[in-house]
């Protein structure tokens, strides 16, 4: 899913150096500003906040429906689905040719069971001659179909949008699951190959070429995607299945196949954006709204209410920290220069070894939201790169 980086206006500079002071000391903030700092928390992770935020920004402005729409993807975040759907359709009544906000009610209503109001928002949202991403609801009607269990009808909704978007490694997945299912195992497996082909750490994908490659008699061939499996969701379901496939394939190899063991990357360093070290460990559901601008269309659909896929689901104790990733090369000398200027002008910057061949500039961890946007303000005029803010567990 493409991620739009958000806009961020220059901030008071008694916020700056505030800390987590009390947000009452910020009404003089507009609402557009309260907004941008909401959108930062939001896809930092950090929902009481964004929450906060938005709160004030919508009192402000009540009749802005982009503070509305984010209003609804941070109750979504926090698992309060009325309050979700209720801010999400007063964003469209606002302003009723809004494709971003249907495509996400859409989901939220999916969410809910409501199949056909969910089926008719899809449907808004694809229809809009201006929508920027239509295959993303095109990809969530396909979903919703599936789990109708209406396989040709969902069928022709992922190929819609693998049309709209061909890099669409999700879509690609679908169609192939459809296909194998229906016996033509060729196809799904051109389907899968696309798919990892889009998005290439799709575990799913892996696993699925892996079985059909066994099952018609290919065992180097299968025990190689079994392998990546495990690369790419170490100690994972998926991977223990693969692992199953690989104790069949050694029973009756003359040579054993042996295991490759793989470390999952930071968890700063797997993030839900295409492309950005992103760890898929099962199939992708609808297109998650987490964090997004509301010029982004996303939406966390039925399939499961847990984060979206790819994203790790961590539990710690204690406080959580924040991370200010700045940039990915493929150079490490490049990487190491960035960090030699951060350094130089005061930042505590480290360069850590990404997933592949990626060097990832970012600064130490920090401990409150307020000083990690702080950071990233004093060096946005420093670095060309597009910096973000992350948040991890407390080690």
């Amino acid at each position: 899913m493409r991620r739009l980086p958000l806009v961020y206006a220059v901030l008071m500079a008694a916020f700056l150096v505030s800390g987590c002071a009390s947000l009452r000391r910020h009404h003089g903030l507009t609402s557009q500003q309260l907004k941008q700092l909401g959108e930062k928390a939001l896809a930092a992770n950090d929902t009481g906040t964004a929450l906060k935020f938005l709160s004030q920004a919508g009192q402000k402005e009540p009749n802005d429906p982009s503070i509305q729409y984010d209003l609804g993807l941070a109750y979504n975040q926090r698992d309060l689905l009325p309050q979700a759907i209720e801010h999400m359709q007063t964003a469209i009544k606002l302003k009723p040719d809004y494709p971003e906000a249907w495509n996400a009610l859409g989901s939220l209503l999916a969410t809910n069971g409501q199949f056909d109001s969910a089926r008719e928002a899809f449907e808004k949202a694809l229809n809009d001659p201006f929508y920027q991403t239509p295959q993303e609801p095109a990809y969530n009607l396909g979903q919703l179909y599936q789990k109708r269990g209406d396989n040709q009808r969902a069928l022709s909704y992922y190929r819609k949008a693998v049309k709209l978007d061909p890099q669409s490694g999700a879509a690609w997945f679908q169609i192939g699951k459809i296909l194998e299912h229906s016996g033509d195992s060729e196809e799904a497996k051109k389907a899968y190959k696309k798919a990892v082909h889009e998005a290439p750490n799709m575990a799913a994908a892996y696993l699925r070429l892996g079985v059909l490659s066994f099952r018609a008699g290919n065992i180097k061939e299968s025990a190689g995607y079994f392998s990546l499996v495990e690369r790419f969701a170490p100690e994972s379901d998926l991977a223990d299945q693969a692992q199953s496939y690989l104790d069949k394939i050694n029973t009756s190899a003359p040579v054993p196949v042996r295991r490759r063991r793989y470390l999952p990357s930071r968890l700063n360093e797997i993030q839900n954006s295409p492309g950005q070290g992103q760890t898929n460990t099962t199939a992708p559901s609808f297109v998650a709204p987490s964090g997004q601008s509301p010029s982004t269309s996303s939406v966390q659909g039925a399939e499961n209410a847990a984060p979206p896929a790819g994203t790790p689901e961590v539990k710690a104790s204690g406080r959580w920290r924040y991370v200010v990733k700045i940039g990915s090369f493929s150079d490490r000398a490049k990487a190491e220069s960035m960090k030699e200027n951060l350094t130089s002008k005061g930042f505590s910057a480290i360069v850590s070894h990404g997933a592949g061949n990626v060097f990832i500039v970012e600064l130490e961890p920090v401990g409150k939201f307020s000083q990690a946007v702080t950071l990233e303000t004093q060096i946005a005029g420093l670095v060309h790169c597009s910096a973000k803010i992350i948040k991890i567990p407390a080690r």
